[in-house]
This record gives C-alpha cells, structure tokens and sequence, in this order.
C-alpha cells in the first residue's frame, strides 16, 4: 500500500511520508503516545484495516466503537485527521455466497459494518464522540 499511496500522491500534487505500522499492532501504537504513529508528526492518519483488525465477532455495534476509539485517541493526541477505509469484502468467506444469508457470517457483517460506518459519516456524527 505505500508505494501506491506515495505514487498516487506524488500524482496529485502531494508530497506524503507514508508511515507504516507493524502488523497487528494498531491499537498499541494507537494508545501509546510514545509510538512511531506519533513520533512521525502526521497531519493524516489512514486507517486501514481489515476483518481481522476488528472485535466484528463481538459484533458491528463493538467493531464500530473501537474504530471511534480509535479515532479519538488520534485526534487527541496529535490532532491529526483520521480517514477510515471502509472493509473490503472477504474474498472466500467459510459458506460461500450463501455467507450472505447468515447474521453472523463474514459478507454480512463486512456490509453491515460499512453501512454503520457510512451511516457515522452521512450523519455528520464525529467518528470521535
């Protein structure tokens, strides 16, 4: 994703020192002010993550107020904008297509967590609060 994100800058006009973290370890970095996600100074922070970076089997309600944790932490403690990318879908989820039909599977709660996410946004609800 660096290159991508450096090419695609450098495209646009925008000079971006992409940072980043190790795997598996946002909410460390997140949570303590002496990380390199701090040190780096950054203006922006892009949170990428994915099913695996979420409690989804906590359910969607959980994964979304982690992501809102997780924003507010950043914006308290540099005061960097925090851009969310919504998940992508699973691309060989346990049952199928038919993963879709079942609450608690991996295509529906992928959708119902962007929905959610998009519903903060549309609402003009900080992802902080």
């Amino acid at each position: 994703l660096k290159p991508a994100l450096s090419a695609t800058g450098l495209r646009h006009g925008l000079m971006l020192d992409v940072i980043e973290l190790p795997f598996a370890q946002v909410a460390q970095q997140v949570f303590d002010g002496e990380s390199a996600l701090y040190g780096s100074k950054p203006d922006v922070v892009l949170l990428s993550l994915d099913q695996r970076g979420l409690p989804l089997n906590q359910g969607v309600t959980k994964a979304l107020s982690y992501i809102k944790e997780l924003c507010g932490a950043i914006s308290d403690t540099c005061g960097a904008t925090v851009i969310v990318q919504t998940l992508a879908p699973v691309p060989e989820p346990l049952f199928g297509n038919f993963d879709a039909l079942f609450e608690f599977g991996e295509i529906a709660q992928t959708a119902s967590f962007n929905r959610g996410l998009t519903e903060e946004v549309k609402n003009n609800l900080a992802l902080r609060d």
